[in-house]
């Protein structure tokens, strides 16, 4: 009987909660669930951001890094940057990797390329694309890359980065910019490296941009040519002087004068003398002027030519 009592009792007993108090409480905690996911949704979305910002970052400092240290080393035979575009740059620097056995590449050169490729449409951000090309003969070859990115006929290739956004969406931003100019090549002193990179362009942040600049501390600069024309006193005989020449690096120069009046070229063959200072015999008759040109070749091979008219009577 005690038993049947008291579960009765448990029964009646009215102690607990209703039906309407379990309601609010559910109520209350779907309410406070659902601002928590709120909260958790807004961290979600803002560690997304700043991951995908430190990615672009990384992504830019990469490529930059990697194309400065190259930069930092260039050593060409005649001239360092073999091609000057916005978005395509060849140069010559030491090729870090052992030389091969019997190279008569004297200083373990390469040509190297890195370009901007864009073949996925401007709606979709760029590829940088690393070329070397490698040889053993003792002058560079004549091989250069042609204006596709990558050119497959050239040399090694790969990818070093992704994500690059300088020509996206109509926008046309220089991946490289070269001083004083690209005319001639042989004047390019420093080049400056522009990167826009973002691994998702729909969605923030915006855009992260990393600037470097690389001052070509091996560049072999072309030298000046100069001369002045003095009549000796003999009979149609001028004396020429090269002393005003120069070099940016102060090398050694060598000279070498040519008649065009004579020959409308000038090389080994057709050279009326070499040397700084040059005495002349006019041909022709007196007062009868002569088209002179002068070449200056520097230690690097790199040359100056300066064409000035003599006349002595």
């Amino acid at each position: 009987m005690r038993t049947v009592g008291a579960a009765v009792a448990r029964v009646r007993d009215e102690r607990g909660s209703s039906l309407a108090e379990v309601l609010v409480v559910v109520s209350l905690l779907v309410i406070v669930l659902g601002g928590t996911m709120t909260a958790f949704q807004l961290l979600l979305r803002t560690d997304r951001i700043t991951q995908n910002q430190n990615d672009s970052q990384d992504n830019a400092r990469n490529t930059i890094d990697r194309v400065t240290y190259q930069l930092r080393n260039v050593m060409g035979q005649t001239q360092l940057v073999d091609r000057a575009g916005p978005y395509d740059v060849v140069f010559e620097t030491v090729d870090p990797s052992f030389k091969p056995e019997g190279s008569d590449n004297d200083r373990n050169l390469m040509r190297v390329r890195y370009c901007l490729d864009t073949s996925a449409g401007s709606a979709t951000p760029g590829r940088i694309w690393e070329q070397q090309l490698r040889w053993t003969t003792a002058a560079a070859p004549s091989t250069m890359p042609s204006s596709a990115c990558p050119d497959t006929g050239f040399g090694s290739r790969r990818q070093v980065a992704g994500a690059i956004t300088n020509r996206l969406n109509g926008q046309d931003r220089p991946l490289f910019e070269y001083s004083p100019g690209t005319s001639p090549l042989a004047s390019i002193t420093a080049i400056r490296i522009d990167v826009f990179s973002d691994l998702r362009p729909n969605e923030a942040p915006r855009e992260t941009r990393l600037t470097s600049g690389v001052f070509l501390r091996n560049q072999n600069g072309a030298p000046t040519s100069s001369s002045t024309v003095t009549a000796t006193g003999q009979p149609r005989q001028v004396a020429l002087n090269a002393g005003a020449s120069s070099d940016p690096e102060n090398l050694p120069l060598t000279f070498r004068w040519c008649d065009l009046s004579t020959s409308s070229t000038c090389n080994g063959d057709t050279a009326i003398g070499t040397g700084q200072l040059f005495t002349y015999t006019l041909p022709g008759a007196s007062n009868t002027p002569r088209s002179l040109v002068l070449e200056v070749f520097d230690a690097g091979g790199l040359e100056a030519d300066y064409t000035f008219t003599a006349n002595a009577p």
